[in-house]
């Protein structure tokens, strides 16, 4: 069994700023417009642990809970409203 420690940063850039409206009975969408409190550029504070399982000579089982926390997502909200991701990675590496 190994266990890693992962930490970093990730930054998110904003491409496509659409807001629509969609019904539920026929899937039809309008357009509502933009968000505008929504900068270009934010990032994340990422903290995670790795954890690693050798079944055999050539199989890793991995398992990697992740926490991001983002930085400066949003501007003019009202509220104190801190957005932040939590995950579950997982895989498998095969050694040929």
């Amino acid at each position: 069994l190994g266990i890693n420690v992962i930490g970093g940063f990730s930054s998110f850039f904003l491409n496509n700023n659409k807001i629509y409206s969609e019904a539920a009975d026929n899937g039809s969408k309008i357009f509502l417009g933009e968000a505008t409190n929504i900068n270009k550029v934010s990032y994340s504070a990422n903290l995670g642990l790795g954890l690693n399982y050798k079944m055999s000579e050539k199989i890793d089982l991995n398992l990697e809970p992740m926490f991001k926390y983002q930085i400066n997502t949003f501007n003019n909200t009202s509220g104190d409203f801190k957005p932040y991701f939590i995950g579950v990675y997982t895989g498998c590496a095969i050694k040929v």
